[in-house]
């Protein structure tokens, strides 16, 4: 974990909302950054939240997901462009899609940087105090807008191992907090493999899509990047409704699902 002391003072109280779907990528984000040395919060999993919770804290830095259900990132970038106390926020999109289209879009309406899930700490630290570093700036001058022209990630992982040795997080584990993540998140990562398994079987492949897209971003998010490439796959082989691909990936999966273990926990 990064110990935060290179932050300028200057930044350190700065208000951060993070805006995540998952819960797990929201607290993954908000330990990196508290060990970099932020302390001012706000969080929320639901997107139709964010419009009311941005006018309450007016934070200095928000942290957006791009896909979420009911309302989407491009969706809360318009709104808050076409309100007058929120449109100079910054907006540091955070997306499992990683393709220039989308960067560019996101850019083009408002974002003022754009980051790749997994979520890499020293990244994420880097382009948190870079965007808050040029707000104050801005500001001082007097001249604040939004969506600055910063380059997009080229955050890339390195393709899984497919032996069949355990599989664990490249997360420190000697800290409680970062177990406690991964613990939540292997709980969860069992309901969404019943969950995949009965959307197949239904039929509703549009399920089984964004099912692949949470696997691919919280997987990544709390370091088990072996589910990176297999959850694309299955994604793509979802959106196309290929069937006998599809149980051949979910297979895949569930092999893999049975190889993650907690350093230090018994058989671990």
């Amino acid at each position: 974990m990064n110990s935060g002391t290179g932050l300028r003072p200057d930044l350190k109280s700065a208000s951060i909302m993070l805006v995540d779907d998952e819960p797990t990528t929201l607290d993954v984000m908000e330990l990196f950054l508290r060990d970099a040395g932020y302390g001012l919060f706000t969080k929320t999993t639901d997107a139709r939240r964010v419009l009311e919770l941005l006018a309450a804290e007016l934070p200095d830095l928000l942290l957006l997901n791009l896909m979420m259900p009911k309302l989407d990132g491009i969706q809360i970038l318009n709104a808050m462009h076409a309100r007058r106390e929120l449109r100079d926020i910054p907006v540091i999109i955070v997306s499992s899609s990683s393709d220039a289209d989308t960067k560019h879009q996101a850019l083009e309406h408002g974002a003022a940087d754009f980051l790749c899930k997994p979520v890499d700490a020293s990244e994420l630290e880097m382009r948190v105090q870079n965007t808050l570093a040029a707000r104050a700036n801005l500001d001082r001058d007097g001249s604040a807008t939004r969506g600055g022209p910063s380059t997009p990630s080229r955050h890339v992982k390195a393709a899984a191992s497919r032996s069949l040795e355990p599989l664990v997080s490249r997360l420190d584990q000697s800290d409680s907090r970062s177990r406690a993540i991964l613990v939540s998140f292997v709980g969860r990562l069992q309901a969404k493999l019943l969950a995949m398994e009965a959307s197949f079987e239904a039929g509703d492949f549009e399920e089984l899509v964004a099912l692949a897209h949470w696997l691919k971003g919280a997987a990544g998010t709390v370091g088990f990047d072996a589910f990176t490439q297999p959850a694309e796959t299955l994604r793509l082989l979802a959106q196309e409704e290929k069937g006998s691909e599809i149980e051949a990936s979910l297979q895949e999966i569930r092999e893999l699902a049975g190889r993650v273990v907690i350093a230090g926990d018994p058989g671990a």
